[in-house]
């Protein structure tokens, strides 16, 4: 059974696939570590005694899932894998219903699989680990590994054998690759469009090539061209706008190009072109297949299914499809037609059967019909009421840390973020149309999707709450086109979303957001600014994209007093906010023991702690020292990230490999000695008088022994005067300090 999604607030009406995920499921009596640990890598290091790891067994996030490709060779529908890890490819019989092969590759995304016609699968990955093509036998089951030295887009295989890849940009663009499996040599065809993003798709008829050039990240050219393979040279086929990125399709005597209305048909006899346009629809088509003198094409915004008769030009619309939210085929892929059976595959690793004549449709899950639930790379991991969230390919999983129960939560996209808010998990996904979920465990079955992103406006970097003026913070990143990106403001009270484009600048990314006291900050390509969002005014904005930074894109925010802690791939820095506008106090290229990357900060108990791919770590937010808490982790999330959450019992989650751990830290806390060696440093240097100094050490005093004795609101009401007295003092830098000691020290409480 598929759920249904009304409109854009619509409630997912039925789990897809149950509770319990049988032997996907993580098994276990009382607690997740019973569960055997699916992770390759070895225990992770420990720094000190004080600091515990538990592993809660995995795959964090089962399933075969977010299928990117799709071709029929015979009556076997072969489908890759775009977030498994390792990578793999299923092969589906189209009568029988069940899973008859599967290849098991290497780490990354299937982004290209072609049928070569001598009984074998040629299959491209993007984001490899290692090798980047490979040769699947289908008939002995062998898998022979091709290094390319660069990520493959697109698979075709030309009559004589030869096999054709579209590649990402390189130095001088887009390159088109071919490869001879006879004598294994390589043949670089040269770049149709310098000025071009990526090519996603490449097609052969006869000694023609075809080649998509998708535009895209400030790179403004795309088109379609013809490479004729004896003479070397390409031809531009028009400027040719209306060709959609995962595009093209050789059918005997027709090159099927899906566009943003339908499907534009060029006649390889004739060199003549026909449009095909699907009336009132303007979201693109995907997957597209033949049978006869029909095209049969998957539509993704809306989802649909369409027959296009290229005899009579007659454009129906067949009315069946998964639900509003789910595709009947993927955009990179084939449909398939099997004796009257229209096959596709689907994102969320199920594969749609509709009977031509009946009118049947039916969704087949492909871990039910024998396919591996393998783990999926990650994108974020979050925790509420011991129940640990996952988030994957069109949805998330959700763990019960007691029973060791395994529900998949279902929503549209990737979930990008994920965020605790009292009775409620809010998810942000990717692409724009997935937009901001809301799912409360209590009360929901499934997410309720509660509205979507602006238009380009798709790629979910992070999820804050600002308390203050109950609104759900999203940064969103530009995908499509355009370069730049917006701070997105949900409103709880309100159920409206506000939107900013291009906070940063024009053209500069927004990747990293954070709230404090009424106010959110933004960061991303060489910048980090302060927005009231009430007046909707930029309160200050600085810029250290001339630094001398090692990486320039803030990828992690958080606040905590006056200061406002920030990392980029390779970058730690602190900016002093007491005056009202920022200063750098602190900056740390490659700090020692991080890896680089994709971090995410998060503050607890008046520290700062961060993740990392391989790294949990400890920031004392007054000395700015780093410490690594665990290392070795390998965690399995998308694009080298590190993601990190905390339970209310201050205890932190993340991955190792694909399995989730926790992590307990228990070091005795040095705030208070730390904040007596700055009031003590700031008494001799006389920064800090004696009536005000001996106020704020008798403060602390205070604080340290009602929290020993368990009297929080006393010690509250002590810090509290602390950071008054600390307010008094009137050197700067000295007061900075001791403001962000009051707001560390609260966090004890």
């Amino acid at each position: 059974m598929r759920a249904s999604v009304e409109g854009l607030t619509g409630r997912a009406e039925v789990s897809r696939r149950g509770v319990l995920w049988g032997g996907a499921a993580l098994a276990g009596a009382s607690v997740l570590a019973h569960a055997a640990p699916g992770s390759a890598w070895a225990d992770p290091s420990v720094a000190t005694d004080d600091v515990s790891v538990e592993n809660l067994g995995g795959p964090a996030n089962p399933g075969f899932a977010s299928i990117s490709r799709g071709v029929l060779v015979g009556e076997t529908f072969y489908v890759g894998t775009r977030r498994q890890v390792p990578a793999s490819v299923a092969g589906f019989d189209v009568s029988t219903g069940q899973v008859t092969q599967t290849f098991t590759l290497e780490a990354g995304a299937v982004y290209g699989i072609a049928d070569d016609g001598a009984g074998g699968l040629w299959v491209g990955l993007t984001q490899p680990s290692g090798n980047e093509l490979f040769h699947c036998n289908i008939l002995t089951g062998a898998v022979t590994p091709v290094s390319v030295g660069q990520q493959v887009r697109d698979v075709a295989v030309a009559d004589d054998g030869t096999v054709f890849i579209s590649t990402p940009r390189g130095p001088a663009g887009p390159e088109m690759l071919s490869y001879d499996p006879v004598s294994a040599t390589w043949t670089n065809w040269g770049v149709p469009e310098p000025d071009g993003f990526q090519s996603l798709a490449v097609a052969t008829a006869g000694t023609t090539v075809f080649y998509g050039v998708y535009p895209g990240s400030g790179h403004l050219e795309g088109g379609l061209f013809a490479l004729d393979r004896s003479t070397g040279s390409f031809t531009r086929l028009g400027s040719y706008d209306r060709v959609y990125r995962h595009a093209l399709t050789v059918f005997d005597d027709i090159l099927a190009v899906r566009t943003n209305t339908g499907v534009d048909v060029l006649d390889l006899d004739t060199q003549t072109w026909r449009e095909f346009n699907v009336p009132g629809r303007s979201g693109y088509f995907g997957a597209v297949g033949r049978s006869g003198d029909s095209l049969y094409l998957a539509g993704l915004e809306p989802t649909t299914l369409t027959e296009v008769n290229l005899t009579t030009g007659a454009v129906t619309d067949l009315g069946i499809g998964p639900g509003p939210d789910e595709a009947f085929g993927t955009p990179e892929g084939e449909l398939g037609v099997v004796g009257g059976v229209v096959v596709s595959a689907t994102f969320e690793g199920f594969i749609n059967r509709y009977d031509l004549a009946t009118g049947e449709f039916e969704a087949v899950d492909l871990i039910t019909a024998g396919a591996p639930a393998e783990n999926q790379d990650a994108f974020a991991i979050s925790v509420r009421d011991g129940q640990v969230y996952v988030g994957g390919n069109m949805s998330v999983a959700k763990h019960d840390i007691a029973t060791g129960d395994l529900e998949k939560l279902w929503i549209t996209g990737e979930a990008k973020a994920i965020l605790p808010v009292g009775d409620s998990v809010y998810f942000a996904g990717y692409p724009h149309h997935s937009g901001l979920w809301r799912f409360r465990p209590d009360i929901d079955g499934q997410p309720e999707r509660m509205t979507v992103f602006p238009a380009e406006q798709g790629r979910s970097r992070d999820l804050v709450w600002d308390e203050v003026n109950e609104l759900v913070v999203v940064a969103v990143q530009s995908t499509g086109t355009t370069i730049g990106g917006a701070l997105c403001l949900w409103s709880r009270a309100s159920n409206t979303l506000s939107s900013y484009i291009d906070p940063l600048g024009a053209g500069a990314p927004v990747t990293s957001a954070a709230a404090a006291d009424g106010i959110v900050y933004v960061g991303g390509e060489g910048a980090v600014t302060a927005w009231d969002p009430v007046t909707e005014d930029e309160l200050w904005f600085f810029d250290h994209s001339q630094l001398g930074f090692q990486s320039t894109i803030v990828f992690s925010l958080t606040v905590l007093g006056s200061r406002v802690f920030a990392l980029t791939t390779s970058d730690f820095f602190v900016l002093d906010i007491h005056a009202g506008a920022p200063h750098l106090i602190h900056h740390e290229a490659n700090p020692t023991g991080l890896t680089s990357g994709n971090h995410q900060l998060q503050i607890d108990r008046g520290m700062v702690y961060g993740g990392t791919q391989h790294e949990v770590f400890r920031i004392d937010p007054l000395t700015l020292e780093i410490d690594v808490l665990v290392s070795n982790l390998g965690a399995e999330f998308d694009g080298q990230q590190g993601k990190l959450a905390f339970d209310d019992q201050h205890r932190m989650y993340t991955m190792q490999g694909s399995d989730i751990i926790r992590i307990t830290d228990t070091t005795v806390c040095s705030l208070y000695a730390t904040t007596r060696a700055v009031i003590d440093t700031g008494l001799a240097a006389g920064l800090v008088t004696k009536s005000i100094g001996h106020r704020l050490r008798a403060h602390v005093s205070i604080a340290e022994e009602m929290t020993g004795r368990g009297k929080t609101r006393a010690a509250a009401a002590a810090l509290d005067r602390f950071g008054a007295a600390a307010a008094n003092v009137s050197d700067e830098a000295t007061a900075s300090v001791l403001l962000t000691a009051a707001a560390a020290m609260q966090g004890r409480l």
